[in-house]
């Protein structure tokens, strides 16, 4: 008999409690509705993400897995609100509670919409650098950066003014604001819009790319990186030159890595003391070393007797190298400056010395006895 009325009392008290204007049975029933939705959510993720890795593993590799993971969080708040909203609509509670149920779930949709949609939009464009770095053009993964980065400002600002439009706020004044606030901001950072677009420049007109050997100004190196605000250059001294994109833009860039060949260009200088018939014999012998090289491009080899100098005898030899590497650019120009000297010295000729070489450092030498004197070389 007792434990009924106090069953009885209970449930009494459970319909006519209220906080505010709620009984506290229905504010039970949503506490329960909740824990369910948690639980449903921790199942299906366990269910479904695991099967989303099998589907599309070979898109989330190593490092990328968590992307999956954090799609997931906005999509499991969005299923609690859905629970949350169908457990409200069976209950009928009272209309002031009704409507401000209703408010708050414009508010969390909103909300939840902008956190859903960054989240897969940076997935989508975590997959666009995958692809740009696969097919050669990682310069172009700063575009995509800036890409993701402006979207996620322009969601969370569309948020803003959503969240301020379901509070009753009039978001035409705060809007017309916003503009002359951006055009005082524009002046502000006129600098660094000018570094942007000069990076957007780059990327898309590609002067140069990541990993390219250039000359910007004076200074040559190795581009390592490319970004919005800036270029930075490893020089041959292995400093970091960083030259602002605004500015390089507007600059001569020299791309040495774009060479399709390398030049061989020097001057020679022989002695005055060399006669007509040696001298014959000189060019026969450097155009048949030029000519018969296995990497000098034939119709771009010369060797012409150019001037007849007041200390030397010049001569200039041109020829393309089909190379675009340095090292072995090196390499064969050693062998042609090593087959030049052979051929001067079985012409029976010598290498010009000059005069103030010849002053400082007297003394016994290959060309010593010949007396030969003035020339140059580059």
């Amino acid at each position: 008999m007792y434990n009924a009325a106090v069953h009885s009392a209970f449930r009494h008290s459970l319909v006519l409690l209220a906080w505010p204007s709620i009984p506290i049975w229905q504010w039970l029933a949503l506490l329960l509705a909740v824990v369910l939705a948690i639980g449903i959510a921790k199942v299906l993720r366990r269910i479904g993400v695991p099967l989303m890795r099998r589907r599309v593993g070979s898109l989330f590799a190593g490092r990328d897995e968590h992307l999956l993971d954090d799609l997931a969080a906005p999509m499991r708040a969005l299923l609690l609100v859905g629970v949350i909203e169908i457990t409200i609509s069976l209950m009928e509670p009272a209309p002031v509670a009704r409507r401000l149920w209703d408010a708050t779930l414009s508010k969390l949709l909103i909300v939840l919409g902008v956190w859903l949609f960054t989240r897969a939009f940076r997935i989508i464009a975590r997959f666009a650098g995958q692809y740009l770095e696969r097919v050669g053009r990682v310069d172009s993964t700063a575009l995509v950066r800036l890409i993701q980065r402006t979207v996620n400002a322009v969601a969370l600002f569309l948020a803003v003014v959503l969240l301020f439009r379901s509070a009753g706020f009039d978001v035409t004044a705060m809007i017309a604001g916003l503009g002359v606030g951006g055009i005082a901001i524009a002046f502000a950072a006129q600098k660094t819009l000018e570094n942007l677009f000069g990076g957007i420049s780059i990327i898309f007109d590609k002067p140069i790319r990541v990993g390219d050997v250039c000359k910007i100004g004076a200074q040559e190196g190795k581009v390592e990186d490319i970004g919005l605000r800036s270029t930075r250059l490893r020089t041959n001294d292995r400093t970091v030159l960083t030259v602002p994109n605004g500015q390089l833009s507007t600059m001569n860039l020299e791309n040495l890595a774009m060479r399709d060949k390398m030049w061989f260009r020097h001057t020679v200088c022989v002695s005055l003391e060399t006669t007509g018939d040696q001298m014959e014999r000189l060019m026969d012998g450097l155009r048949g070393l030029l000519a018969h090289h296995r990497m000098v491009e034939p119709f771009t080899a010369r060797a012409r007797f150019v001037r007849l100098g007041p200390a030397s005898m010049e001569i200039e030899l041109s020829a393309y190298i089909l190379t675009t590497d340095g090292a072995q650019f090196l390499e064969i120009q050693e062998e042609l400056l090593l087959g030049t000297l052979k051929v001067i010295e079985g012409s029976g000729t010598a290498v010009a010395i000059p005069d103030n070489a010849a002053r400082l450092a007297p003394g016994p030498g290959p060309y010593a006895a010949r007396g030969a004197v003035g020339g140059k070389t580059s």
